[in-house]
């Protein structure tokens, strides 16, 4: 009688798929930039942590009829350059007849809410001088937003309800928080911004 062989089948080794390994790797891009970013002020991805301080180095007029003031390039404006960062701050009550003020105080962030403000229709012309010449940029009726955060503040006076900086007005595939490099430059030495250390 011939002798058979038998051989017991061997599990088959599962391999990950291609998904998978793409998945992981993303995942772990994702987390090294995340650590970079949250260490770094001049990206766009630093969130203004819970805790921080807001001092207001400077007393604020807030005309009647208003219930906020701009601030940017350092100092209160009534107007903005909508092509870069800017900050407003903003009061609870509308007085109609009467200027109110924001006093020289400090203030704790309560809470950081992300912002996307959207403008829908036509995107303005924008036309910048370069040296001699002219650049436009005009994407013809995408959506054009302002991204940005709240920061709800408590502190002396209950009336001042939260600072609200955003980035560039643009596209909205390239619109952008604010940096902490940017709310600074536009609060100027109106207002200083002390960071908490992140939770």
């Amino acid at each position: 009688m011939p002798h058979v062989q038998t051989r017991c089948p061997t599990p088959e080794r599962s391999l990950p798929s291609a998904a998978a390994l793409l998945a992981l790797l993303a995942l772990l891009l994702a987390s090294g930039c995340a650590s970079t970013w949250d260490k770094d002020e001049n990206s766009p991805y630093y969130q203004v942590p819970v805790g921080s301080i807001l001092h207001i180095r400077q007393r604020i007029e807030i005309p009647p009829g208003h219930t906020r003031v701009h601030l940017q390039l350092g100092r209160t404006t009534k107007g903005r350059n909508q092509f870069a960062a800017n900050c407003n701050i903003e009061v609870r009550r509308l007085d109609n007849d009467a200027v109110q003020y924001v006093e020289a105080e400090d203030y704790q962030v309560e809470q950081v809410q992300h912002s996307v403000e959207e403008i829908a229709g036509v995107a303005p012309l924008r036309i910048a001088a370069l040296g001699s010449g002219l650049a436009s940029e005009d994407n013809g009726g995408s959506l054009w937003v302002y991204e940005g955060y709240h920061l709800w503040l408590s502190g002396p006076d209950p009336n001042l309800m939260r600072l609200s900086c955003r980035g560039a007005y643009a596209s909205q595939e390239r619109a952008m928080s604010p940096s902490i490099r940017e709310i600074r430059a536009a609060l100027g030495e109106v207002m200083e911004l002390e960071l908490a250390v992140p939770r």
